[in-house]
């Protein structure tokens, strides 16, 4: 069994007796959506500087989508369960056996962590207020104002791993079970990349035997090249 079930995987791992020491948190990332009228305001990505460096979030920034609509965002909201994509609670019972989980896991080492409680005040409240999520992007276009902004955009959740310190886990955990294979903590720039790291652990697999067979049939992309470039 593989499991990448994102910010169930680290559940999933633990039913199958692995990663005991690690924690998880979630996290919702929120947008706001710019009236194009708007929208080039600024023509090009704009980031600032994260001031918790000591945590893996990025303050709110300016987005150039692909689809040519720009947002600012995200934030990093504390939810109860990875499907918390609107409120905060979501189901009663996830939301009463997470704070079991953060009270008698590594987790909880946060909760006395001064920045950590800092960070998050500064997410709820651009979370509860478009103004306050707007302000933290005005730092650095002085010209946005809240008014440009009437549509929320599409939320994101990331469950970053805890370690047994009370840290966040800076890389991807891979874990090995008794038949399965375990990959925690893949998060932004999670589905960029992808398709090349699934390339990369379909190799892993091929060589540790898990996995005994050759794709033959043509596709889109080229395996063998794809773990070439990523090795070289």
């Amino acid at each position: 069994m593989i499991n990448c079930a994102g910010g169930n995987s680290l559940e999933i791992a633990k039913m199958l007796g692995l990663a005991g020491d690690y924690s998880s948190l979630h996290f919702r990332g929120e947008y706001w959506i710019a009236e194009k009228k708007h929208e080039n305001l600024v023509n090009t990505n704009v980031y600032s500087v994260a001031k918790f460096t000591n945590f893996p979030f990025l303050d709110p920034h300016w987005i150039k989508r692909a689809n040519g609509t720009t947002e600012i965002g995200p934030n990093a909201v504390p939810v109860a369960n990875p499907e918390t994509y609107s409120g905060y609670v979501g189901n009663i019972s996830d939301a009463v056996s997470k704070i079991g989980q953060i009270l008698s896991g590594s987790s909880k080492k946060l909760l006395v962590n001064p920045e950590f409680l800092s960070l998050i005040s500064k997410e709820w409240k651009s979370s509860l207020s478009k103004n306050a999520m707007i302000n933290r992007v005005k730092q650095f276009i002085p010209k946005v104002n809240p008014d440009f902004f009437v549509k929320r955009g599409t939320s994101g959740i990331r469950t970053p791993i805890i370690s047994k310190k009370g840290e966040f886990v800076s890389e991807i955990l891979e874990l090995e079970g008794n038949n399965s294979f375990h990959i925690l903590n893949y998060n932004s720039p999670g589905a960029t990349g992808a398709p090349a790291y699934s390339a990369l652990i379909v190799k892993k697999l091929q060589e540790k035997g898990f996995l005994n067979f050759q794709k033959t049939n043509q596709s889109f992309w080229n395996f063998d090249k794809i773990i070439d470039q990523i090795n070289s």
